[in-house]
């Protein structure tokens, strides 16, 4: 719904929203064995959060290089 409103706001929320989602996934890798890692868990855990992430880079970089329009 507010991907077409230009907002630093948003863009900052889905970028953090997106390290929220990969730092305990990466805890759990660094506490669990090598066997325990072939489940999909931390991998899907780990792919969404990059995507979310991408999603707010994306988002910043077309709000700062889209034009302000000045009313007069």
């Amino acid at each position: 719904m507010s991907w077409k409103q230009r907002s630093f706001t948003v863009a900052g929320l889905l970028a953090a929203s997106g390290i929220i989602i990969i730092i305990p996934t990466l805890i759990a890798l660094a506490n669990i064995s090598f066997a325990v890692i072939a489940f999909q868990g931390p991998i899907v855990g780990i792919t969404f959060g990059l995507m979310i992430f991408g999603l707010g880079v994306a988002k910043g970089i077309i709000t700062a290089r889209t034009a302000v329009v000045a009313t007069r």
